[in-house]
């Protein structure tokens, strides 16, 4: 079957194949951005927005000592996003929260 065959490139000449290539990475990495910033902001709402009637203390509570990588991880991603789109808005924990000895979450009041 051609259509299964990748004979795009045939007759193309060497910059008309970079010029493709260019443009499939750049759209992949625009997807990859797309899709860390969709799943990121999924586990946020989670989190801060549960639908399911959690706080955001029972749901890092489950997380136990990890509860602190969460937060390290979710920080590292918004400063991914950051570098890949300068106008990316970083997400603010809409409450204040204490990062214990031991790697637990303690959620404060509601920021105002």
């Amino acid at each position: 079957m051609s259509i299964l065959n990748d004979n795009i490139a045939i007759g193309l000449t060497t910059e008309q194949k970079a010029k493709q290539d260019h443009k499939y990475i750049c759209t992949m990495f625009r997807n990859i951005r797309d899709r860390i910033e969709e799943e990121h902001n999924i586990i946020w709402n989670i989190i801060w927005n549960n639908e399911r009637g959690l706080t955001a203390q029972e749901v890092l509570d489950d997380f136990g000592t990890d509860a602190y990588d969460l937060f390290l991880f979710s920080n590292s991603i918004q400063s991914l996003l950051s570098e890949a789109d300068p106008e990316y808005n970083h997400l603010v924990t809409p409450s204040e929260y204490t990062v214990n000895t031991d790697g637990t979450i303690t959620i404060g009041t509601e920021r105002v």
